[in-house]
């Protein structure tokens, strides 16, 4: 995932348009590997996140950090935590993924993993979390 988000050039985006390319980026990691997450998570409860470390999971953090804290530096975005803000952004991000053995009964006539759906969930996360970070009035 790292790889994909360094090919982004997010640095050459206002701060916003790179929150909401990165965000679309994330998610649509997720549905093609929807399985990566209850992976990880299950290494988690195993190996103390031994293998988190190794996969150089602070990248993705880093970028995301480094978003926000420009949007904070040129007024667009609202004066946050920026570590709090991206465990916030990533769990809007993958918890439509790693939960879906269990969401899926709550909306069981709906097809969560279908491209229709997987696309209104990245649009409903997109609007949500800029309304989260925009500075008031934005």
């Amino acid at each position: 995932m790292h790889e994909g988000f360094g090919q982004l050039n997010l640095d050459e985006f206002p701060p916003e348009e790179a929150l909401k390319v990165l965000v679309k980026e994330a998610i649509a990691y997720e549905g093609a590997h929807p399985h990566r997450g209850m992976l990880w998570f299950q290494e988690a409860n195993q190996n103390q996140g031994k293998y988190f470390k190794q996969g150089n999971w602070q990248e993705n953090f880093a970028y995301l950090i480094k978003i926000l804290e420009r949007g904070m530096a040129e007024g667009s975005f609202r004066q946050i935590d920026p570590f709090l803000t991206t465990l916030h952004i990533i769990g809007v991000c993958n918890l439509y993924f790693n939960a879906y053995e269990n969401i899926k009964h709550t909306k069981p006539d709906l097809q969560l993993l279908s491209p229709e759906m997987i696309e209104q969930h990245t649009q409903a996360a997109v609007n949500f979390i800029l309304a989260g970070v925009r500075q008031t009035g934005n």
